[in-house]
Order: structure tokens, then sequence, then C-alpha cells
């Protein structure tokens, strides 16, 4: 072959044209299918991983963080020999204006986030958040942060929403059914001047520490209770593929409110809660996407688990029901009071 033809474009005797008709023989379009349904076979094996590698960093996170704010609730128990209030009501205001959340931010080292929402763009993606007391399997799930300084539409002070909540009333209740004359919980409210509170003095003191019975058994703190829909408060709305998490979270306990395995159990039997089925199924849908359907959860003792929700809100089994309250004792007339039997 002389230099003239490799000129022209020959390699080894035959022209490149030659070549590129030869090559673009070589897969028909039958083989062209196979190759991309092998390609979307792997992919559908390897996006579950990746879905499953993605929740166990977020777990793992939020273990972290149960673990680092159980670590400040103790250092505070330390300091003033009682647990935080739930929160502080001033003025006669009907929303608090601090939480057990704020009280524990010097030792945990980090603050409630801020607010990611706002009223003029409600429907939009609530921003992430990072902080201790900001999961990221909460944030994936479009969680909403909330407090009082974020003025509503009509100038009303808003609730704190966010990643985690208190077990502030054991199985008394919370914001929805607390009892005025006990609370097995470990918070209490804090409402001044206390000529326009509604609570007892009773209702109102923090647990002491040696009021635990058991600390390695009692709920102090954890993942929040999930909720879409309104927020129980006219005009205050979450918007659609939104969810909030409340900062109490021993209301799971009210009126089967929240309470996973009462609402199942109730709408498997066909009986409906005096509340929107809909809304309340896409939040137990949302909690079991959250953690693969488990509930990060630190005890009075510092130490941190991951059970089930189910297990975690089983209302049927004293042994579960009795670690939400200070004297280890299930509390069966205040259980039944919100549960069917």
């Amino acid at each position: 072959m002389t230099s003239s033809n490799r000129s022209q474009g020959s390699i080894g005797g035959e022209s490149a044209t030659g070549l590129l008709a030869r090559f673009a023989a070589a897969f028909t379009l039958i083989e062209l299918l196979v190759v991309i349904a092998v390609i979307g076979v792997l992919a559908a094996l390897l996006l579950p991983a990746l879905h499953r590698a993605r929740m166990a960093a977020d777990t793992a996170v939020c273990r972290s963080n149960v673990r680092q704010i159980g670590l400040g609730l103790r250092l505070y128990v330390d300091d003033f020999g009682v647990y935080p209030f739930v929160e502080t009501i001033a003025n006669g205001a009907s929303r608090p204006n601090e939480i057990w959340a704020r009280l524990l931010e010097p030792y945990v080292g980090a603050k409630w986030p801020e607010w990611n929402w706002s009223y003029a763009n409600p429907n939009g993606k609530p921003a992430p958040r990072r902080s201790a007391f900001a999961c990221p399997a909460y944030s994936r799930l479009h969680g909403i942060f909330d407090s009082p300084d974020n003025a509503g539409p009509i100038g009303a002070l808003r609730w704190f929403v966010g990643s985690y909540g208190y077990n502030g009333f054991g199985v008394s209740g919370g914001t929805m059914g607390h009892r005025e004359d006990e609370n097995y919980g470990l918070g209490g409210r804090m409402a001044y001047p206390l000529t326009v509170a509604r609570w007892t003095p009773e209702s109102e003191v923090p647990a002491r520490e040696s009021e635990i019975v058991s600390p390695s058994d009692m709920v102090a703190l954890g993942d929040a209770v999930l909720f879409p829909g309104l927020l129980g408060n006219a005009g205050e709305v979450i918007y659609a593929g939104q969810v909030a998490g409340d900062d109490i979270l021993s209301n799971g306990w009210v009126f089967g409110r929240w309470n996973p395995v009462a609402y199942a159990e109730l709408t498997s039997n066909g009986r409906t809660l005096p509340f929107d089925d809909t809304q309340r199924s896409v939040a137990l849908a949302q909690m079991q996407r959250r953690h693969g359907g488990r509930s990060v959860t630190a005890f009075c003792d510092g130490h941190v688990e991951s059970p089930d929700i189910m297990v975690l809100f089983d209302y049927r089994r004293d042994e579960r029901v009795k670690r939400w309250n200070k004297d280890n004792l299930p509390h069966r007339e205040r259980v039944y009071q919100y549960f069917p039997r």
C-alpha cells in the first residue's frame, strides 16, 4: 500500500467508509433492545439498594442527633434536678412562646431550626435544615420547621413543629388530652402569670429526677409523630406533599389521634376516628417511610433505641405502655379512655 493510498483514508487496505459500514452492521435492533433491557434490569436492582443505603445513612445521622439531644437532656437534669418544661406560655397567650428544645439548646450545642416555609409560598418545597434538631429523613419527606417567630396570615403565633418530640405527658395526654390533675410524663407546662393558667400546679411541675422509677425504661424524646393537613387551628394549613412533626411526642397517646396502632386497628375494623382518615393515613405512611417504620428514641438514662413505631405506641401491652410513664406503670384507666378495649 502506497503513501497515496493512506492519504486517501485507507486502513490496512480497507477504506474508512468500508470500516464504518461494517461496524454499523454489527448491532441489530434486537441486540440494542436486549442491551437496553439489561441496563433497565440492573437499574431496577441497583435503585432499591441505593435507597436503602440513603435510608441507613439518614438513620445513622438521626441516631447521632437523638443521642446528642439525650445527653443534653441528662446535663440539664444534672444541673436543675428536674426535667425541662414541655412549653412555657406567657401573658395568657393560647400558644407556647418557648419549648423544651430551646431550654436544651445550650446543652446540646445546637439550635431549633428556623422556619423553612412561607405563607407567601405555602406550596413551596420546605428547605432542608442542618442542626442536631433536624433529622435528614424528616427533610427528605419535606418536613416543616416552624415556631411562634413565624407569624401567620392573621398575625397569630404558630406552634413549634419539627423533627423531634418530647415525652411531656406520658399516657396522661398532651396538647388535646392532658388531664389537669395528673401528669405521668417528664415536662408539664409553665403558664404565667398563674392567674391565667387553666392547668393546676400539679400539671405544671416537671418531673424530678428522683421520680423516674426506671430511667432505662422510660421514653424521653425521639422522632416526632407526623401529621399532614390542618394543624388544628383555623387558617393554619400544611399543604400537599408536606408533613409536620409534633414537638410533643406523647401526643401519640391522645384520643388515638396520632397513635398508629389504634388507627390501623380502628380502620381495619371499618370504624372511623373523629379526624380526617385520609390525612391520617398519609401521615402514617410517611412515618413508615421515615426510617423504614422505625422511630429513633432516646430514654431517660441516655441510651438510644430504634423500635418499630407499631411497638413504641402499642397500647395493648402493658410492658410497652409503661415505658411512657415516670412511675413505670401502664395506667390502663387512662389508656382505655383514648383507645378501644
